[in-house]
């Protein structure tokens, strides 16, 4: 098993201003098992980085995407074509 870190991106889409990333560390096989673990927890409702934001309840709705994947070395063995950072995250 591997340790992976994986960078959320949570998106408080009515709220002005209000988007933030966290990360979280994940353990799996390989990158395609974490993949899968990712996409299958995030349909479950098993991850909610969102929680980890203060009063999250008064943002309103929520977008909750992976963004980055580091490797146990820290190395990025994954980042979504569609992430920004220059965008103004705010980071917990």
């Amino acid at each position: 098993m591997q340790v992976f870190t994986i960078t959320w991106e949570v998106d408080f889409w009515e709220s002005d201003g209000a988007l933030f990333l966290t990360t979280e560390e994940i353990k799996a096989k390989d990158l395609d098992s974490l993949f899968d673990i990712l996409d299958e927890g995030i349909d479950e409702g098993l991850f909610c980085p969102e929680e980890k934001i203060p009063n999250n309840f008064d943002l309103g709705n929520v977008n909750v995407e992976y963004v980055k994947i580091a490797n146990a070395k820290g190395e990025i063995v994954y980042t979504d074509e569609d992430f920004n950072p220059q965008r103004n995250h705010q980071i917990i």
